[in-house]
């Protein structure tokens, strides 16, 4: 398959959705002009380039090596697309943080993968989903600074951001990360895929601290993601210390900024083995506040699941990865 697919262009005259489209469109725009006057970030389009990476059961992987990403660090991005669909098929799109994790155990940490892929594959195989691409962004070597909500780290208190500056990093760039995923990366998949752009087929997924910068996506870019899945989400941001008083500003914000327009899903999980048996006070304590809100007590909008004696690591992840993305992508 060539690796650039040309969209055809459609017009519909349903005035809910060419407002919606209007809307997009506006925000885009905003986000441009805003960008444009910031000095100390100037982002631009380079074309990146591409190879080709065989799977096991004649899956391909589309690689693009984006040497600059704003003011971020290079990294590479993976992009599936699944066997069976017709050229030129629009598709709805995931964003999935941690890219190497995701399709290949050769490039995995410890070996292990989610095959996020195949998961994606059999369901859409079977109807279950809507067909559905898979964008994997590879990590940096700055993860913790870009997964870091801003908010998670600006609202604690000076002496735990002293301790966590010290532990960690005291640089946050989870804004500039999200920049440059909606403002570059996004518009060159819609550019060079047949994609379904719109919010409700357009979601973004991650584990662990990926998980916090797929929540904060969410709340910073609701007209761009319709949903997001936040895999143990490493609420305690610290890994020598497992307190509350770390996650409660994140809690709290998100809480707040979260969309409700009862348009958007939220998927949030936990294990209780190994690291993730830190998070059921955290993850409570955040269904106790959002929950408050009519518009999450929806299961097919919200949905916080335990999963007990799974642990933290690409295993765990990839044995709930089917039920996570029918939760997003069921038609």
């Amino acid at each position: 398959m060539d690796v650039y697919l040309h969209k055809r262009s459609t017009l519909s005259l349903d005035p809910k959705i060419l407002f919606l489209k209007m809307r997009f469109l506006l925000f885009y725009l905003t986000m441009v002009l805003s960008l444009a006057s910031q000095a100390q970030s100037s982002f631009f389009v380079a074309i990146p380039q591409r190879s080709m990476v065989q799977l096991a059961n004649d899956h391909q992987l589309q690689r693009f090596e984006f040497e600059n990403c704003g003011p971020l660090a290079g990294r590479k991005v993976d992009v599936w697309l699944p066997k069976g669909v017709q050229e030129h098929t629009p598709l709805a799109v995931v964003y999935a943080h941690d890219g190497q994790n995701l399709f290949d155990p050769a490039s995995s940490y410890g070996g292990e993968s989610w095959l996020l892929h195949e998961a994606a594959q059999k369901l859409i195989d079977s109807g279950k989903i809507k067909p559905v691409m898979i964008v994997g962004i590879w990590n940096s070597p700055q993860r913790f600074s870009e997964y870091l909500p801003q908010p998670a780290f600006s609202g604690l208190s000076a002496p735990l951001i002293e301790k966590l500056g010290k532990e960690r990093s005291n640089q946050v760039l989870s804004n500039e990360y999200l920049a440059w995923l909606t403002l570059e990366l996004k518009p060159f998949i819609d550019g060079h895929f047949a994609t379904l752009g719109e919010p409700e087929n357009t979601f973004i997924l991650g584990s662990s601290m990926g998980g916090l910068i797929s929540s904060y996506a969410l709340s910073q870019y609701p007209l761009i993601f319709g949903g997001a899945a936040c895999l143990s989400t490493h609420w305690p941001i610290s890994l020598s210390v497992n307190d509350t008083a770390y996650s409660g500003p994140y809690r709290r914000y998100l809480a707040k900024h979260l969309p409700r327009s009862g348009n958007h899903k939220l998927w949030m999980d936990y294990g209780t083995a190994t690291l993730d048996a830190w998070y059921e006070p955290h993850q409570l304590a955040f269904n106790k506040v959002l929950l408050k809100q009519a518009v999450w007590r929806d299961p097919k909008k919200f949905r916080s699941t335990k999963y007990p004696d799974a642990p933290h690591n690409e295993s765990a992840w990839r044995t709930r990865s089917a039920e996570v993305l029918h939760f997003l992508l069921a038609p």
